[in-house]
């Protein structure tokens, strides 16, 4: 079947080839150089047609023209030629086009070869695949204008391949947080695959909201400041849209900032003091050197006396600027390590709030799961850093978290956590309950993954609170086991030993 196939491929560029189709088209120019486009015009001089404009070129350097079918009339022609019910033919026609980089021809022809074979699973995988990984939704315009509406006046729009984003910052942000939620991206569906986590594929973009102010994204959720304390974005289910904002314009941020600027205004108000004692005594020791030799044996001791403490003096001001200067270093490099410091919460956030986002666009995550399974997930799949693809190694930031509780001997009881008792805790912050919640997934995923899978697809959902602990309880021993202290010794080793 593939040989008769790529017979049958072989024919068709051969009479293609003259039949008048477009063509990109190489010159040979004297010299050995050569410009790859479209010819438009072949008279005296050859103009030629590249990416991003035209070039013209004297007919006398031009050595030959090399003409050459464009991949997307290859594939156009190969397809219609393309047997009925052949859907190996159009399996292999389709790995063709995406070698070329004609995803939308790729995902036409996969969708083609699953018509004809609707049973067959490896088509049906590869077709999945290409909705996951390679589809780039088509555009909404409709969508677009809402977004944009909700961001508010001056927003703009940025798209990545899976995300549609409005944004009143600069492009550079725009673009950073960008590319964090492809990171998201791939890490989710790479991991969940690897965990036998069934998603659906999504049909459009998402959708994301970012402001440079965090009063405005105070606004945005329809939250009071209260409710919003402390985090740094927030995934919307009603809308299904997530919201970031700067995290240096975060009220902590703007008062650790503020508390920076007002010690380093101090110590330059110090700073000028000292100048100005320092000025004095200069010219203290000035008249001191100028004044006339005197014969008297007291006088000659008490500028003795004065020139050693005009010394001594110049010498403690030295010291005091030296200690000044220690501590704007130390205030510089605190503000340095602040910046670092939101800059990865900024990181983190974008990548936690997009894989809330994720799962629950995918089916992956469902309303009402426990909400240790619903944190622990998105800490799980958190990009930490632009090379955190791997699903052993931890996530840092909540490891050191978690270490901390536990050191202090808080935390590490699992049944508190698995009925969410830790998110209730009047002991723990809620840095600390995601910490617990990102551990126990983390250990499940990695030393029960098969039972892991099941208890996202399968557990059944409960509605939070204390009615619904005891039901929770069962449910977690349904897929894991009756031996809850074993379980969790099992965790607590885990995770001492990352």
């Amino acid at each position: 079947m593939l040989a008769r196939f790529a017979v049958r491929l072989a024919a068709l560029l051969a009479v293609a080839w003259g039949a008048g189709m477009s063509h990109a088209d190489v010159l040979h120019l004297k010299g050995g150089r050569r410009i790859e486009g479209t010819i438009v015009d072949e008279g005296p001089f050859v103009r030629v047609e590249i990416s991003g404009g035209s070039l013209t070129v004297p007919r006398e350097r031009v050595v030959r023209i090399e003409r050459a079918l464009l991949p997307a009339d290859r594939i156009a022609a190969a397809r219609a030629e393309l047997v009925d019910g052949d859907h190996l033919a159009a399996l292999t026609l389709a790995d063709e086009a995406g070698e070329l980089g004609l995803l939308p021809e790729r995902g036409d022809l996969l969708r083609q070869a699953a018509a004809w074979a609707p049973d067959d699973p490896a088509t049906a995988e590869a077709l999945w695949r290409w909705q996951v990984f390679e589809r780039i939704p088509d555009e909404d315009p409709d969508a677009a204008h809402r977004l944009l509406a909700a961001c508010g006046d001056g927003a703009q729009l940025y798209r990545t391949q899976h995300w549609r984003i409005a944004h009143d910052m600069s492009l550079d942000d725009a673009r950073e947080r960008g590319e964090m939620l492809e990171a998201a991206w791939r890490k989710f569906h790479e991991l969940s695959e690897r965990l036998g986590m069934p998603r659906e594929p999504l049909d459009g973009r998402l959708e994301v909201l970012l402001f440079s102010a965090h009063q405005d994204w105070v606004r945005a959720t329809g939250l009071t400041p209260m409710q919003v304390a402390g985090m740094n974005g927030i995934f919307l289910g009603s809308s299904g849209r997530v919201l970031l904002f700067d995290t240096l314009t975060a009220p902590e941020a703007q008062d650790i900032g503020a508390e920076t600027a007002g010690e380093l205004s101090e110590l330059a108000r110090a700073r000028e003091a000292l100048s100005a004692q320092q000025a004095e005594l200069d010219t203290l020791r000035g008249e001191l050197d100028d004044a006339q030799p005197t014969t008297s044996k007291e006088e000659r001791v008490r500028r003795t006396e004065l020139a050693t403490w005009i010394s001594g003096s110049l010498g403690r001001i030295d010291g005091h600027r030296d200690e000044l200067s220690r501590r704007e270093s130390e205030l510089q490099r605190y503000r340095t390590e602040l910046a670092r410091y939101f800059a990865r919460e900024s990181l983190a956030s974008t990548t936690h709030e997009a894989c809330h986002q994720l799962a629950f666009a995918s089916g992956l995550g469902r309303p009402g799961e426990p909400r240790w399974l619903t944190e622990g997930l998105a800490t799980i799949f958190e990009v930490t850093a632009r090379t955190d693809f791997v699903l052993e190694a931890p996530n840092r930031g909540r490891l050191e978290d978690v270490r901390r509780l536990w050191r202090d001997d808080r935390g590490g009881n699992l049944s508190v956590l698995v009925t969410d008792g830790i998110f209730a805790s009047t002991t723990l912050n809620a840095a600390q309950a995601y910490a617990e919640a990102w551990s126990l997934t983390h250990f499940l995923a990695m030393r029960h993954t098969e039972a892991f899978a099941r208890f996202v697809r399968e557990a059944p959902l409960t509605p939070p609170g204390p009615p619904g602990a005891t039901q929770r309880l069962s449910e977690f021993r349904r897929f894991f086991g009756d031996d809850l202290e074993a379980l969790e010794r099992a965790w607590q080793t885990y995770v001492r030993r990352l």
